[in-house]
């Protein structure tokens, strides 16, 4: 059996997969959607309620999934992994705004099994929940055989040390536990 698993590397098929973060306004949505207008790659876009899809209206082999439900992104997964489609590009704009959906879900499943917390009010066990969510999408979509570009806005933070030291840094603005899958 274990012969079978091995491949001439020459005969494997490699997928990018590639984060891209930044500010609003700043072309994540369009680079992530470039596969489709300069290499003609039939592309997906998860919209995660960015409602920033007017940049690539023109561009041809593209097409858009409004997501405003985790189930909708689990059908998605599901769809690209066992169905048969043409699509080579799926881009997850932004995983930012996934994971506010994300802990939509996680506060309203919380709610429905106790009425009385609060539906509006993380604490840490929900954000351990999204993190173990998100980080289990983020592999899924990792691993299908296609491009695959995540987008993701940007978080800034800046810190000054006794010696007034300033260290600037950015990372994709979503919980620690995603970011480092």
């Amino acid at each position: 059996k274990p012969i079978e698993l091995m491949k001439d590397v020459g005969d494997t098929e490699d997928f990018l997969k590639i984060l891209v973060y930044g500010r609003g306004g700043m072309g994540k949505t369009t680079f992530g959607a470039s596969g489709a207008k300069l290499a003609g790659l039939r592309t997906l876009v998860i919209d995660f309620n960015e409602q920033g899809t007017v940049s690539i209206k023109r561009h041809p082999n593209t097409q858009v999934a409004r997501v405003e439900y985790w189930e909708e992104l689990d059908w998605i997964y599901w769809y690209l992994k066992v169905k048969k489609h043409d699509f080579k590009v799926v881009v997850l704009d932004t995983v930012s705004s996934m994971a506010v959906l994300g802990m939509k879900w996680v506060l309203g499943d919380e709610a429905s099994r106790d009425g009385s917390r609060d539906p509006m009010m993380p604490d840490k066990r929900h954000w351990g929940k999204l993190g173990e969510l998100m980080k289990t999408q983020i592999w899924n979509f990792r691993n299908l055989p296609m491009h695959v570009v995540f987008t993701a806005h940007e978080r800034t933070s800046v810190e000054e040390d006794e010696n007034e030291n300033t260290t600037v840094e950015v990372v994709p603005a979503i919980s620690p536990a995603p970011r480092e899958t």
